[in-house]
């Protein structure tokens, strides 16, 4: 069935009942998935079709899915939900689909190879360190969305996964990364950083009581980006302020943007999950909030619909409110070398131990780390452990250069950072 004709047969078994707007969304995609660990290696093909309908009056709304194809008939659940403001059909901006979107998916000996090759690169790195599970997922959908305002929008998206856990001693670290497609990870250059890392940990110290200049790397500075992000959301971040004036929040080298449609981007799409329009959209403009990723409210749909920043997980998930490739504006100037040359005397953290704990309410972040001391701009000693803390204003208003190195990580959406250089932080033993 055509999916206007499903929308219009759905809606007319919902009128009786009050439920007037109408939504409905059909998802298809098929992925290959890749396992080396203690049970030997596993391969597999999924495919799957789903669908998901939402529908509401003026008082209550419903949520369902299922797999397959949706009876258009029903049955549907009773309406117990607030009711929800579907978004009107808006122009599309220009749009041309990414080469990677046509790239077929790994079989099965492609996806083992990959995985078998970062054993070997780690091996080779390091010969006294393990890879204990490896996994490697890459797959395609495609998703259409109708309702009852006139929106009729369809997408494409493909992406790959990497997880890879590996050991040295008792020292353990976990490396995730996103791609384009399996073909585009690099064993070697994940295999050098895992060894690096699991050498910091191992032969490095626990450092000591300190305060002063601090370089964090993208891994360790998207996770500071990722406990921002209630800040960043509508009612949440209003709700949360850092204080004394809840929109200038940092340094005016703090650049913050959300991009659905970013070039080259892994979630890249000309509309989001309800069929409104992607763009490009500044969160903090050096250091001030100027827009949020809005919620669901009534006088924040005209905003959100502008936006288009409502993300579906999977056709069983309720569409949400949150980013798709959130990241902190690099400097196209500055390298991260140069910024670590400039350091008179401080620490360059390459690796997050944890995300952090991050309270905006009482203004406070703490997050173990693990990296170098530094001296005259050089690297002297490891440092396996240390706790970064202080306020999270100080954090943010401390922010003075990013570097050029910008670096996604998939942490829900996307995150990115370059590397952030930091004054006024205090780093103690953890």
């Amino acid at each position: 069935m055509e999916p206007s004709a499903l929308l219009d047969r759905i809606a007319r078994s919902l009128q009786p009942v009050g439920l007037e707007s109408v939504e409905v969304y059909l998802k298809s995609g098929r992925s290959r998935r890749a396992a080396l660990g203690s049970q030997g290696q596993l391969s597999s093909l999924h495919r799957e079709t789903g669908w998901a309908v939402r529908a509401s009056g003026a008082q209550s709304s419903f949520f369902c899915c299922g797999s397959g194809a949706p009876a258009p008939d029903g049955p549907w659940p009773n309406p117990a939900g607030p009711p929800l403001r579907l978004p009107g059909p808006r122009p599309v901006l220009d749009w041309r689909a990414p080469q990677h979107l046509r790239a077929p998916l790994c079989v099965e000996h492609e996806a083992l190879e990959i995985l078998e090759a970062c054993g070997r690169e780690l091996a080779r790195e390091l010969p006294s360190a393990r890879l204990l599970q490896a996994t490697l997922e890459d797959g395609e959908s495609a998703s259409l969305v109708v309702n009852s305002r006139g929106v009729e929008a369809s997408w494409c998206q493909r992406n790959a996964t990497l997880y890879l856990e590996a050991a040295l001693g008792s020292h353990q670290v976990i490396e995730y990364s996103g791609e384009k497609s399996a073909s585009a990870f690099h064993p070697t250059a994940l295999a050098r950083r895992i060894a690096d890392r699991l050498l910091i940990r191992r032969d490095g110290s626990i450092a000591g009581r300190g305060r002063g200049t601090v370089l964090l790397a993208p891994p360790v500075a998207v996770r500071v980006l990722g406990g921002l992000l209630p800040l960043l959301m509508d009612a949440v971040g209003r709700r949360r302020g850092l204080g004394v004036d809840d929109s200038s929040i940092g340094s005016r080298c703090l650049t913050i943007v959300d991009d659905g449609r970013l070039p080259g981007g892994l979630f890249s799409a000309p509309v989001d999950g309800e069929g409104v329009p992607t763009r490009r959209k500044v969160l903090v403009d050096r250091g001030v909030i100027v827009s949020r990723l809005t919620s669901g409210s009534e006088g924040a749909a005209t905003a959100r619909e502008l936006a288009g920043c409502v993300r579906r997980a999977s056709f069983r998930d309720v569409p949400r409110v949150g980013p798709s490739h959130l990241f902190i504006e690099p400097d196209s100037e500055r390298a991260a070398g140069v910024l670590l040359e400039e350091m008179v005397e401080g620490h360059y953290f390459l690796d997050p131990v944890d995300a952090g704990r991050f309270d905006l309410t009482n203004d406070r972040f703490e997050m173990t780390v693990a990296g170098f001391s530094v001296r005259s701009g050089t690297p002297t000693a490891a440092v396996s452990r240390a706790r970064l803390s202080g306020t999270i204003s100080q954090l943010l208003g401390g922010l003075d250069a990013v570097a050029r190195d910008l670096t996604f990580f998939p942490l829900g959406g996307l995150l990115g950072s370059p590397s952030l250089r930091i004054v006024g932080l205090d780093v103690t033993a953890s």
